[in-house]
């Protein structure tokens, strides 16, 4: 997440909020408000709770979302690797990590609890984080969020921004493979069970 004197940024997981961040000249991360820590993705009302309703109303708040069935891959390709598990789990990262190393057995098998630093689970609704912002955009339309920035005085640009892993040194990518390649009937019908809030929130669709 960020703020500034004019914004909020709730940051959910997998949606671009590195890239988004980085547009707005802003970094990733845990923040301080008034000496108490903002966890990096923090939910809308967790952050309204510690800056306190004026702090929150002076400025304009906003978040990401997108579908739920891509962003299950990526949070595969990404919480799955072995430094991810160590932040998320620690002494229990290699459990988890034997029961995760095909996408059926991720969805199947994962910790059903939060993660180290979050609340909400790999299973929890986006509009867990997005309930109270003020405009919600979708993953799937950056070209909005650049009218929005551009609305700001800001370039507009929104970039990829580089992942490295901490163990290897090298860039981390998600194999260039459309998400619906991953699913079989009974995989898909099982996210869809989990974030049926989103899908009619949204308007998502699995094609």
């Amino acid at each position: 997440m960020f703020y500034t004197e004019k914004l909020i940024f709730i940051h959910i997981s997998l949606t671009g909020g590195s890239s988004v961040s980085t547009a707005f000249g802003q970094e990733k991360g845990p923040k301080q408000f008034n000496g108490v820590t903002i966890p990096a993705h923090a939910t809308a009302l967790e952050v309204r709770k510690i800056m306190g309703d004026d702090e929150w109303s002076k400025r304009y708040s906003f978040t990401i979302v997108r579908n739920p069935w891509d962003k299950m891959v990526s949070i595969f390709h990404s919480w799955c690797r072995e430094m991810k598990l160590k932040k998320h789990w620690g002494d229990k990262w290699q459990d988890v990590f034997n029961k995760t190393r095909n996408f059926e057995s991720f969805l199947l098998n994962y910790p059903y609890e939060n993660v180290s630093g979050m609340t909400g689970t790999i299973r929890t609704s986006q509009n867990y984080w997005a309930f109270g912002v003020d405009r919600i955009f979708m993953y799937e339309d950056f070209d909005e969020l650049s009218v929005f920035m551009t609305e700001l005085g800001f370039s507009g640009e929104i970039l990829y921004t580089p992942r490295f892993d901490n163990f290897s040194g090298q860039e981390y990518k998600r194999p260039d493979i459309p998400y619906q390649n991953y699913y079989t009937k009974n995989l898909r019908d099982l996210v869809s069970t989990w974030f049926e809030e989103d899908i009619k929130l949204f308007g998502y669709s699995f094609d």
